[in-house]
């Protein structure tokens, strides 16, 4: 992987998920939308429909840049290991996520769009679905990904140094993707448990962005 490969790569790891944090975080605000909430959520995310839409297309966008990004990653991994299996199952999980980011943000587009129309069953029936995935089949696949990443990191020889970042990337993705397989299950375990997933979910994030600067600074 040539420097400026890696210059893209990193700063698309580095930026990319404090961006699409900002979408969310602006277009969720302090809410935490849920199937019995739903419909009072549309309603306020209607109330400015452009705002919310372009938040959407923004947040997915910015999602689906970083998938790309840790999929071209793990496959340049799989590309140089004596072990390439680790970066192909992790090329392909990320791969996975980035179509379902496509997919869940088009149905938040759909459903925004449905209660704007006045179809109001309808747009919740549809932003429902992304809720119900959201908590499940995502954690499930970007768990399988983050595990897979760091077995493709160790497998391959100083690829983000052999310091500090790399210890730290090492244990922080496998704590963040096995709370990540967790995760569809803390819910139903009470508020203490869903600080966990969340926790789970920001260091995770963290730990991609962490990988960034460990791949800025071994460009050279």
């Amino acid at each position: 992987m040539n420097t400026n490969t890696k210059t893209i790569l990193g700063w698309s790891l580095v930026i990319g998920p404090i961006l699409f944090h900002i979408f969310f975080g602006i277009f969720y605000g302090d809410t935490d939308p849920t199937i019995a909430t739903s419909e009072e959520f549309l309603k306020q995310a209607s109330d400015n429909i452009l705002l919310s839409k372009i938040l959407v297309v923004g947040g997915n966008a910015t999602m689906v840049f970083v998938a790309g990004a840790l999929f071209v990653f793990a496959s340049f991994l799989a590309s140089t290991s004596h072990t390439p299996v680790y970066g192909l199952f992790s090329a392909f999980f990320f791969l996975i996520l980035g179509a379902n980011v496509i997919e869940s943000g088009a149905t938040e587009l759909t459903a925004l769009e449905f209660y704007d129309q006045g179809n109001i069953n309808q747009a919740v029936d549809v932003f429902n679905s992304t809720l119900s995935e959201s908590g499940g089949m995502f954690s499930l696949i970007l768990a399988a990904g983050m595990i897979s990443l760091r077995s493709a990191i160790i497998k391959t020889e100083e690829v983000i140094g052999s310091g500090k970042i790399f210890k730290i990337v090492n244990y922080g993705l496998l704590a963040a993707g096995l709370l990540h397989l967790l995760f569809p299950f803390l819910a139903s375990l009470g508020d203490s448990f869903e600080a966990l997933g969340f926790l789970g979910w920001i260091g995770g994030w963290l730990i991609i962005v962490l990988l960034g600067v460990g791949i800025l600074r071994t460009r050279e």
